[in-house]
């Protein structure tokens, strides 16, 4: 059994990590031919940077409006500020640092296919 463990918009690693790998599949293999993409090592680079690039700047984003969003709390009695910021992570990593795995996934496949 597999669990997902996400905070925030943390969901949205999984469908902006595999959209431009199929995207680049897609394209490569109607241009190219049925089977380029699984045959040639460097659609796979392609893909993963792709990906990846698109992972880092919707990460970014989150940041962002995350950022506009937080709360501050003052403690009445000693003036303590606090703040309260929410985060957008998978498994526990934020999302804009899942360009990095894409990234090493990407290089790891091209490599070693």
């Amino acid at each position: 059994m597999f669990f997902v463990i996400w905070h925030g918009w943390g969901l949205v690693v999984l469908p902006v990590f595999t959209l431009p790998l199929l995207a680049v599949q897609l394209v490569v293999n109607g241009v190219f031919g049925s089977g380029y993409y699984s045959t040639h090592h460097w659609t796979i680079c392609v893909a993963s940077l792709l990906s990846s690039a698109a992972l880092w700047i919707t990460g970014r984003q989150l940041e962002k409006y995350r950022d506009r969003t937080n709360r501050v709390l003052v403690d009445e009695k000693t003036g303590e500020r606090i703040v309260l910021k929410s985060r957008d992570a998978l498994f526990f990593i934020p999302v804009k640092y899942w360009a990095f795995v894409e990234a090493a996934t990407g290089l790891v496949f091209a490599f070693t296919i």
